[in-house]
């Protein structure tokens, strides 16, 4: 069963453009960087992202990304004990960054 991750992420006013790309693009590399601990191969079936553009008041989140998993295993794999996302996870704490998540099987309700 398809598992959707959804991401999003508020940084602090003062976060240098720099420190906020670089966030970024290192999200988006955990689809080639996190590897399956039995295959040895990269396990996220596919990730996008970038900045919001929605002009709704609704809207609270600067940054939204979307990574996909085959399995809840893989996913579960991915948030509590891949090094690479755990790595990250850290990482994003530093600059203080508010971080929203859904997840869901897409057409289970």
């Amino acid at each position: 069963m398809t598992i959707i991750h959804i991401v999003m992420f508020e940084f602090k006013p003062n976060t240098e453009k720099a420190t906020i790309d670089d966030v970024c693009t290192r999200i988006l590399a955990l689809e080639k960087k996190c590897i399956h601990p039995e295959s040895k191969q990269p396990y996220i079936k596919a990730a996008s992202g970038g900045k919001q553009n929605n002009p709704e008041p609704v809207a609270v989140y600067q940054y939204g990304f979307v990574i996909e998993f085959e399995s809840l295993e893989d996913r579960d794999y991915y948030l509590n004990k891949d090094p690479a996302h755990l790595e990250f996870k850290k990482s994003v704490k530093e600059f203080g960054v508010k971080v929203g998540c859904l997840d869901f099987a897409p057409g289970v309700f």
